[in-house]
């Protein structure tokens, strides 16, 4: 193990590098010197709200030698997360990490957005947008640093590893994680059942903590 990425309540995306020698600081492996490798926020420019990250990221071969960083946001961990009031509007993303950190402000620039709609007779979404290519952002070329898809609801939280609708290797090559169709297999049927089961369980629970 080279890397790990790992997200916090806060929406921040962390790289830790553990290529050096043992034994590690946390000043020594916390990349881009300090800094989260980008920021998860809801559309709003400066004002808008972060998304928490409480899933554990799902790492492809990118292009160049680096990586694609797939992971969603919501929060589903504590009481107060029962609150329609602080679902907020959260989003699956996949970044490219090229060596450089995203400015908070700029991710959702620096991503392609995807759309979803419902395919006529089907239980899956007709996933689509603008083509794009992996690459440092250029907003005269299609050259972007990733893509992220939205949810359609507030109510829609990612409390659960994004898994390939293929369950053969988790490890996905460069074209694997440019489809979003193949990475994600997202539904309200899978989404309702693992909100129900938290519900569930969060209330039989006197402390989330015992």
């Amino acid at each position: 193990m080279r890397s790990l990425y790992a997200g916090d309540t806060q929406g921040n995306l962390w790289k830790f590098d553990f290529s050096g020698n043992a034994p590690w600081s946390s000043d020594g492996v916390l990349s881009f010197e300090g800094k989260p490798l980008m920021v998860a926020m809801e559309a709003g420019g400066a004002d808008a709200r972060r998304q928490p990250i409480t899933v554990q990221p799902v790492v492809g071969a990118g292009p160049d030698g680096g990586a694609i960083v797939l992971f969603g946001t919501g929060k589903f961990v504590s009481p107060e997360d029962l609150a329609h009031a602080n679902y907020g509007v959260q989003t699956l993303y996949a970044v490219h990490d090229n060596g450089v950190a995203i400015a908070a402000n700029a991710v959702r620039t620096q991503l392609q957005a995807r759309t979803a709609a419902a395919v006529p007779g089907g239980p899956l979404l007709s996933i689509a947008g603008d083509a794009f290519v992996y690459g440092t952002f250029d907003r005269k070329t299609t050259s972007r640093r990733g893509w992220y898809f939205g949810a359609r609801a507030a109510a829609q939280q990612v409390v659960h590893r994004v898994r390939r609708a293929d369950p053969t290797p988790e490890r996905l090559d460069a074209g694997e994680a440019d489809d979003t169709a193949l990475v994600l297999e997202i539904t309200d049927r899978v989404r309702e059942s693992i909100q129900s089961t938290l519900y569930r369980l969060l209330v039989q629970r006197r402390s989330v903590w015992r």
